[in-house]
């Protein structure tokens, strides 16, 4: 996974966000990671995150919105 993240993120000329897995994001050089509702806590990556890194999050409702 580490390998096919770092050869996008290579290839691709957009910011390149990787789903659910924080750790092969930073390792890969992703701009952010894409969180749901069962992944690590947004709120733990944000106090760790290396700056510029982004943390994109799913709502399905008003209240998981307002939580996020």
């Amino acid at each position: 996974m580490l390998a096919l993240a770092r050869a996008l993120r290579q290839e691709l000329r957009v910011p390149f966000y990787l789903n659910d897995r924080v750790d092969v994001a930073w390792a890969a050089g992703a701009d952010g990671v894409h969180l749901g509702a069962d992944d690590l806590p947004a709120g733990l990556v944000r106090e760790v995150r290396p700056r510029p890194f982004r943390i994109g999050m799913s709502v399905g409702t008003p209240g998981e919105a307002q939580a996020v």
